[in-house]
């Protein structure tokens, strides 16, 4: 999330609710998509590109986080083999990942790993960074800041929690920061739940093509229903990237953006009782 704007969310279990401190539950499926596309994303960058490889996620959250029961429910028949191979390695210790630490954990896997910054305004969440080793945690005020000209990162995430209703002034500096790399944002789309939000949507697209058209980088969009009986929002992915390095990429991540929506369609389609 982009401010200390407190918490909304909670699991039964009290106990894991320090752990989580979000307003957001890690493991929906807006997580799955964004990960599955990350970890593609991160794939093509280590075929398209020579030598170490560096991340930038100002809007990190923790590395890692308490995987709850229904985060585990997700995984069980999930259509996402890549994502699927990779987050063993963290469940069996009862954990779900950050995306950041999907991508850190596997260029350095690689050897390929140049560095990574990260940042988040939980003082909690960015000391589990600085102790965790795996990157260095900026000293910033806000995570737009991390956005800076003379960025040189590979692969540049944007996940505020609020990008739908604050665009301004993260999403200008975030495509300007990435003009030499890739840029993978979140956004938590609330156009289904009014006319309101439909046309704040509109506008924010608007305001992304304009950006985008004076970079030249190709745009790819997906998205899935927040949820499988009532889904009042969409999770959905942006990629903004040469078309050089998106053009073979697009396959594979509309076939499993196609497969992940078709999924979680299926468990919302029909239901028994008795």
């Amino acid at each position: 999330m982009s401010r200390d704007t407190g918490w909304s969310w909670k699991v039964a279990n009290e106990a894991l609710n320090p752990g989580l401190n979000l307003r957001y539950e890690p493991g929906c499926w807006g997580d799955l998509l964004k990960h599955a596309w990350a970890l593609r994303v991160a794939n093509a960058l280590l075929s398209a590109r020579e030598g170490p490889l560096r991340l930038l996620d100002p809007y990190a959250g923790a590395p890692d986080y308490p995987l709850t029961a229904p985060a585990a429910a997700r995984l069980r028949g999930l259509p996402l083999p890549l994502l699927c191979s990779r987050l063993p390695a963290y469940t069996a210790g009862e954990r779900f990942p950050s995306t950041a630490r999907l991508v850190i954990d596997r260029w350095r896997e690689a050897d390929r790993l140049a560095g990574a910054e990260v940042f988040d305004q939980d003082a909690a969440r960015l000391a589990a960074w600085r102790e965790s080793g795996l990157a260095e945690a900026l000293a910033l005020e806000s995570g737009e800041e991390g956005f800076r000209p003379d960025s040189a990162a590979d692969l540049f995430l944007l996940d505020p929690y609020d990008l739908f209703d604050r665009s301004e002034p993260v999403l200008p500096r975030a495509l300007e920061a990435s003009r030499g790399g890739v840029l993978l944002c979140y956004l938590f789309n609330k156009s289904p739940r009014a006319v309101k939000s439909w046309r704040r949507y509109q506008d924010l697209r608007s305001r992304l093509e304009r950006l985008r058209a004076s970079d030249g980088r190709s745009l790819l969009v997906a998205r899935v229903a927040s949820d499988a009986l009532l889904p009042r929002a969409y999770h959905e992915v942006w990629l903004l990237a040469p078309a050089e390095l998106l053009d073979p990429l697009q396959g594979d991540l509309v076939d499993l953006s196609e497969r992940l929506c078709e999924h979680v369609a299926r468990l919302g389609c029909w239901e028994r009782e008795g």
